[in-house]
């Protein structure tokens, strides 16, 4: 079994706890309502957690957008769903993306991130990218992307990152164009996760802001007129001594639930416009409050293949510590995805 981060399950947790600090149940929301835009009631009776993921509901806006408006109601569709496109757009307004082109016939500054634009396309889940150190890998990876009949158009060249895990920072929470005052903006950095493709982090502290980030996410998301919950990333090449920006995720993520206890729930709060001018804090950024958030299962998973890194990362950092899911839930969740596991061996 992988080593995995389930964000489906931990967004749904986190949601679902966040729902009903105001009286919200999932079976009242129905398809069409801004939260929970997406409900696949078969899989709900499968796993009553498992009603809201980001992925799912990113899928069904691209393939399906025509039929649902998707929040945030703002957000330009080609900048949603093209990574090269957003890079672009942020060039455009003289901000510093990590440096992205068109793929080419035959590259030349090796290694390179073989990227992919999309995560979803035709209800398919694409590959992040591919790390490729010649030609005789990018002529390999095209082969791949032509035996899963992708189109080559869907990938782009981006320079490729290699400072530490650690330099992956992120500016998140709730973002209103129309009034800066809502905003509820924290900033974060993985202390354990991937590093090769900038995949989601295991662990995650909150920091206070290294360089401006805060300023560069207002200008950002004000220019794009964005509305709703966020998660924009930055990185930190050491040695370009620069914060790139490295993309926009516009929905709830992964470790949204830190606003749920520790400020008020006001992510959700203002997502529901429950929010009130008390509620708003100074200049949009949330207070500063040093807190480790952790993929409960990934350290689960962890333990259960001897793996002690994670637990040891865990234990040296000092900090309000907050598990996703809760330590009950996420063993459950476990010892079930084990058993499951376990029985298809069997079976084969």
């Amino acid at each position: 079994m992988k080593n995995i981060v389930f964000t489906d399950h931990i967004n749904a947790w986190s949601i679902k706890k966040g729902l009903k600090k105001f009286g919200l149940d999932l079976f009242s929301i129905q398809k069409n309502t801004k939260l929970i835009p997406f409900i696949d009631k078969e899989k709900i009776k499968e796993v009553d957690t498992l009603f809201f993921t980001e992925e799912n509901s990113l899928k069904e806006y691209v393939n399906n957008h025509n039929d649902y408006k998707f929040e945030p109601r703002y957000f330009n569709i080609e900048l949603l769903d093209d990574k090269l496109e957003f890079a672009n757009f942020l060039l455009g307004i003289e901000e510093n993306p990590i440096p992205s082109r068109s793929l080419n016939t035959h590259e030349s500054d090796y290694p390179f991130y073989l990227k992919c634009k999309h995560s979803w396309k035709d209800g398919m889940k694409l590959p992040r990218g591919f790390i490729v150190n010649n030609q005789n890998e990018v002529n390999d990876v095209i082969d791949e992307i032509n035996d899963n009949q992708w189109d080559t158009d869907w990938f782009f060249h981006q320079k490729l990152l290699n400072s530490s895990i650690e330099n992956n920072i992120s500016t998140s929470g709730y973002f209103d164009y129309k009034n800066n005052n809502r905003n509820a903006i924290i900033i974060s950095k993985k202390t354990h996760g991937s590093t090769s493709t900038m995949a989601t982090g295991a662990v995650i502290e909150t920091i206070k802001d290294p360089n401006n980030l805060i300023d560069r996410t207002n200008y950002i998301l004000n220019e794009l007129k964005y509305q709703g919950p966020f998660e924009l990333e930055f990185f930190y090449e050491e040695a370009d001594e620069q914060h790139y920006v490295l993309e926009l995720n516009p929905r709830f993520w992964m470790q949204h639930g830190i606003f749920i206890d520790l400020y008020d729930n006001a992510l959700i709060k203002r997502y529901l416009y429950k929010d009130k001018v008390d509620d708003w804090y100074e200049d949009g950024i949330a207070p500063y409050k040093h807190i480790i958030w952790v993929d409960s299962t990934h350290i689960i998973f962890s333990l259960l293949k001897f793996r002690l890194k994670p637990m040891l990362i865990l234990l040296k950092l000092k900090g309000k510590k907050i598990f996703y899911p809760s330590i009950p839930t996420a063993t459950g969740f476990c010892l079930r995805k084990v058993a499951k596991t376990i029985a298809n061996k069997l079976k084969n």
